[in-house]
């Protein structure tokens, strides 16, 4: 079998879904969305306020899944708007009580997701997969410090 971009596509929506069952596994207000933990994480990855633009570049979500996803943000009182470099654009940070708590599900042991995921695979493959995903995790990173 080669891998084909359809294949990829697939194991990308499998990995997601898994993340985020994994993900929401722990308690909040309200369960996150795969979208709300996706720009919790670019956001609190950058450090510095970010506009939707910005977001939707960097996270490949569709802008008006974006703007769902910032005034969802908003009404939790999880982000603030926050003043950009251009005046006419609107940017937005975590507020820095949330980043804690947000960085406590971003940090959940990513091998139980892939354990959900497969879990009749070998423990040997699945060590094989863990290990694949994060070389290519670590080579995409990489590739983002070098642009």
């Amino acid at each position: 079998m080669n891998l084909s971009l359809g294949n990829l596509q697939f194991v990308a929506k499998k990995l997601q879904v898994a993340a985020h069952n994994c993900a929401t596994a722990k308690q909040v207000s309200a369960p996150m969305t795969a979208g709300e933990s996706a720009v919790i994480e670019y956001l609190i990855e950058q450090k510095v306020p970010k506009s939707n633009r910005e977001i939707v570049a960097a996270t490949g979500i569709v802008q008006s899944w974006v703007s769902t996803v910032v005034k969802s943000l908003l009404n939790r009182g999880w982000i603030e708007i926050a003043p950009h470099k251009d005046k006419r654009v609107t940017a937005v940070r975590v507020r820095e009580e949330v980043i804690e708590k947000a960085n406590d599900i971003l940090d959940v042991d990513g091998s139980i997701a892939l354990q959900k995921l497969i879990p009749n695979a070998p423990a040997k493959q699945r060590k094989k997969i863990q290990d694949g995903l994060e070389a290519l995790y670590l080579a995409i990173l990489e590739e983002n410090e070098t642009e």
